[in-house]
This record gives structure tokens, sequence and C-alpha cells, in this order.
């Protein structure tokens, strides 16, 4: 799952001198469920282990909200008007291709495990329909840090008595 939120950008150019209507969006949030279908080639270094991941991320949007502000100037005054816009409509937003390595690091006293990820993510190549949902997203790079638990139980050190 994924909440990407954008502040106070426009979708015109300031001065909008030439066209009617000028808008600028003061809040846009987008929540989304991702579903990745990603291969992995890991390789070990003495503790720690490297996967280089590549596959796709199928996208569902399941929330969207804006908050917009438009000022006509149809008169040569400059008149605002507000709107806000909200959809809690689940659809299929694209499948975008995805790259990542991830670094895992054991800890050697105890089952926790630290990862770290570098990525990126392509512009949609599968759309259900071109324009269908408000912010079209180009291409990302992303970090990823977590913990996890290692359910592999340590052999126990042998001692031998001399």
């Amino acid at each position: 799952m994924s909440v990407k939120k954008y502040d106070k950008f426009r979708t015109t150019p300031y001065p909008a001198s030439t066209q009617v209507n000028d808008t600028a969006y003061y809040g846009y949030k987008l929540k989304t469920l991702d579903i990745p279908l990603i291969f992995q080639l890991p390789l070990y270094f003495r503790k720690n282990h490297v996967f280089l991941c590549a596959g796709t991320v199928t996208e569902f949007t399941y929330s969207e909200s804006f908050y917009a502000t438009y000022t006509d100037y149809a008169n040569g005054y400059g008149y605002r008007f507000n709107k806000e816009f909200n959809s809690n409509v689940t659809r299929y937003t694209g499948t975008r291709l995805s790259a990542s390595c991830d670094f895992e690091f054991k800890n050697t006293e105890g089952p926790i495990q630290f990862l770290l990820g570098l990525g990126y993510l392509s512009p949609a190549m599968l759309l259900k329909d071109n324009g269908s949902y408000f912010l079209e997203q180009g291409y990302s790079f992303f970090f990823r840090m977590g913990f996890g638990y290692s359910f592999v139980k340590k052999k126990q050190a042998q001692i031998e008595f001399i």
C-alpha cells in the first residue's frame, strides 16, 4: 500500500495571461494498492545477502482527493472558485516495470534482520483507459528500509573436551 501526497502545485503556467482559466491545486492525495510480481536473484556474501529484483507492479487506486482553486480571467478580472473532489472507488490504474537491489544485513547475535533497498519504477506501461486518473505519474526512484525476523534456528556450537 502506498500514499502519495502533493501540495501546492499548478496545472497551468503562471501568469496565465493567454488562458481563460488558471488552475492551482493546493492538495492532492492518492492512495494505491500495489501488487508486485517480482523475481529475485539472491547473492550471498558472508553473513549479508544482496537480492537483485526485477518484475512488474500492478497498481489499483482506492482513494483519490484534491482541492483546487480556479481563477477566471474572462472579464479582465480575477474571480476565484474553489473545487473539491473525493473518490473512494477502487480501479485499475496501470502496470509498471520495477527494478531494485535489496541489501539484507544479518544480526549475528539474534534473529532480527535489517533490510535496505534501492529501486526504480517506470511510468505506467499498461493502462485501462488513458487519462482515467487525475495525476499521471512518470518514473520514480525509491528507497525502502525495514526489519525482519529469521525463523532459521542456529546450530549449537560444539565444545570438545580433551
